[in-house]
C-alpha cells in the first residue's frame, strides 16, 4: 500500500509556507510515489518554488478555493492512496507512515488527526493551538469527519464517499460520506505543525467562517450533527449558550431591573464553563496574565462562531 502514495497540497499565494511543508515530505520515511501542488490562482511564486522542489504542478486559472483544488489535484493523482495536507503545514519525518502502519494494523481505509505544534512561539499562536488541542484532547479512536489538513485515505474509500466536493465544508462532508462505507480512525499522535493565524483580527476571521461552514453542512445534513465529530461539540454549544445569554443581558441593564443580575449571572457562567479550559492553558505553560487575556481573547473567539453561526443560516436559505 505504502509505495503507491500521492501527496495532494492546495495552495494560495504560499510561496514562503510551502518551501517548508515541501521540505518537510522530502524528510519522510516512507517516501511519496508524487506530490502534487495546485496552484490555485497565485498571484505570488507558489507555482515556481513547487516546480524548483521538484512536486507536480497544477495550476487554476483563478482562486477556486481549497475543496475546488483538491478535487483538481486528484484529478492529476496516480496513487492508490491519497495524502492530503496545506501548504502552511510541516508534517513530521514519519508522518505517511504512522498514518500507513495504523491502515494496515487495524484494516482501516482513512485516518486524519490534527496538529502537534505551531510554527511561530508568539502568544497567539501558542493560544490557538492550546485551544485546538483542548478541543481534540477527547476524541475517540473512530470517527465521522476528517480535518483535511491531515488525512490519508485509499483511493477505493475516497471514490465511494464522492470524493471533496467544491462545497463550504468539504472535508467535514466528505468524512461523513466515507464513514458510511468505511472506518476512519483519527490519530492523536500524528498531527501537523501548523502556521496559525498572525493577527487577532485574521484569527476570529478564521473562527466566524469555521462556524459558518459547520452550520451549513448542519442544515443540509442533520444526520453529521449527532455522528462522532473530531471536535467536542458539548463544551462549544454550553459556551456559545453563555456567550448569547450575555449579549442578551448587556442592553437589559438599561431596561429592567432585574439587568444587572443577569448580567453578573451570564458573566460567571462564562468563567464557570471557561475553567476547564483555560486550566488545561495553565498546564500548558501560560502565564497568569496570558490566561486572563486568553479569556477575553476566546469570549470574541465564542461572538465570531455566534456570527458565523447566524451567517450559515443565511448562506445556506440563499444558496
Amino acid at each position: 500500500m505504502h509505495k503507491d502514495i500521492s501527496v495532494i497540497i492546495p495552495a494560495y499565494n504560499a510561496e514562503e509556507d510551502l518551501k517548508e511543508c515541501l521540505a518537510s515530505l522530502k524528510k519522510q520515511t516512507i517516501k511519496p510515489k508524487e506530490i502534487i501542488v495546485v496552484d490555485d490562482g497565485s498571484t505570488d511564486s507558489t507555482a515556481k518554488v513547487a516546480e524548483e522542489m521538484g512536486a507536480i504542478v497544477v495550476k487554476n486559472d483563478r482562486n477556486v478555493g481549497r475543496g475546488q483544488a483538491r478535487i483538481n489535484g486528484v484529478r492529476k493523482a496516480s496513487g492508490t492512496v491519497y495524502a492530503f495536507t496545506d501548504a502552511d503545514c510541516i508534517v513530521p519525518e514519519k508522518w505517511l507512515e504512522n498514518a500507513i502502519d495504523e491502515m494496515e494494523k487495524f484494516n482501516v481505509e482513512a485516518v486524519s488527526g490534527y496538529y502537534c505544534g505551531a510554527k511561530r512561539d508568539d502568544f497567539l499562536s501558542r493560544l490557538q493551538y492550546a485551544d485546538c488541542s483542548y478541543r481534540q484532547k477527547d476524541i475517540p479512536k473512530e470517527v465521522n469527519t476528517i480535518s483535511s489538513c491531515n488525512f490519508v485515505v485509499t483511493k477505493e474509500a475516497y471514490e465511494a464517499g464522492g470524493g471533496f466536493q467544491p462545497v463550504l465544508n468539504e472535508d467535514m462532508e466528505l468524512g461523513y460520506w466515507i464513514s458510511k462505507k468505511y472506518k476512519i480512525h483519527w490519530l492523536h499522535n500524528n498531527g501537523v505543525v501548523h502556521n496559525f493565524r498572525n493577527s487577532l483580527w485574521k484569527y476570529l476571521k478564521q473562527q466566524e467562517f469555521f462556524a459558518r461552514q459547520v452550520m451549513n453542512s448542519y442544515l443540509k445534513f442533520p444526520e453529521i450533527f449527532f455522528s462522532q465529530s473530531n471536535y467536542q461539540k458539548r463544551s462549544i454549544i454550553w459556551e456559545l449558550i453563555s456567550i448569547l445569554l450575555l449579549i442578551v443581558s448587556v442592553p437589559l441593564i438599561f431596561l429592567s431591573d432585574y439587568g444587572v443580575f443577569l448580567f453578573i449571572f451570564a458573566i460567571l457562567c462564562s468563567i464557570f464553563l471557561k475553567t476547564d479550559i483555560l486550566r488545561f492553558f495553565k498546564e500548558k505553560g501560560f502565564s497568569t496574565k496570558e490566561i486572563y487575556v486568553s479569556y477575553f481573547i476566546l469570549l470574541m473567539r465564542d461572538c465570531a462562531w455566534i456570527i458565523g453561526l447566524f451567517n450559515g443560516v443565511i448562506y445556506t436559505i440563499l444558496s
